[in-house]
């Protein structure tokens, strides 16, 4: 749901007129993320009781990813590719909520955010693609790709969810050719 970054390169080898494979490197992220948070809650009995209340919530997913895709060209502007994507998760920037209440002290809470916590979160994905490419000017061309994420993004034990959450979507993205 929105839009996420893309920057990459890549390498074709044309066998004939006809195919040709593609091995790549990018780098892309994956916010507008739909998930609970993870929370911690520390409370501790002394004169009075004292509680820490933390709250988790990962923003931003960053990823390097690694296409491999074979393509078929119907003509010197269009081709067909059916590929796959295996990504690797760099880093997350998570919003993180302490909240502390006391016996003899106000409530406080304090909202940062961070980056690495990835604990709970998938560190590899599969992601089968299939992708439309059209060449509209001499080097440059459009490419509009479908993909769905094999491995859920993050453990249900850890965010307290019994859903898949799927790396899925689609990319339109602008090439140039050297």
């Amino acid at each position: 749901a929105g839009f996420n970054a893309i920057f990459g390169v890549s390498l074709s080898h044309q066998f004939n007129k006809s195919w040709s494979i593609l091995l790549g490197i990018q780098y892309s992220s994956l916010a507008h993320l739909n998930y609970s948070s993870y929370t911690s809650n520390n409370l501790q009995y002394d004169f009075g009781y004292s509680q820490t209340k933390t709250i988790i919530t990962p923003t931003i997913l960053y990823y390097m990813a690694i296409p491999i895709k074979l393509q078929y060209h119907f003509n010197d502007k269009n081709s067909l590719s059916i590929g796959v994507n295996t990504l690797y998760l760099l880093n997350v920037n998570s919003k993180v909520e302490t909240t502390t209440t006391g016996d003899f002290s106000t409530a406080t809470t304090n909202v940062t955010t961070k980056a690495g916590y990835r604990d709970g979160l998938a560190t590899w994905d599969i992601q089968p693609a299939l992708a439309y490419k059209y060449y509209f000017m001499k080097g440059l061309s459009i490419n509009a790709e479908a993909y769905y994420g094999l491995i859920d993004i993050k453990n249900n034990n850890v965010f307290g969810l019994n859903k898949a959450e799927h790396n899925t979507g689609f990319k339109l993205t602008l090439s140039y050719i050297f």
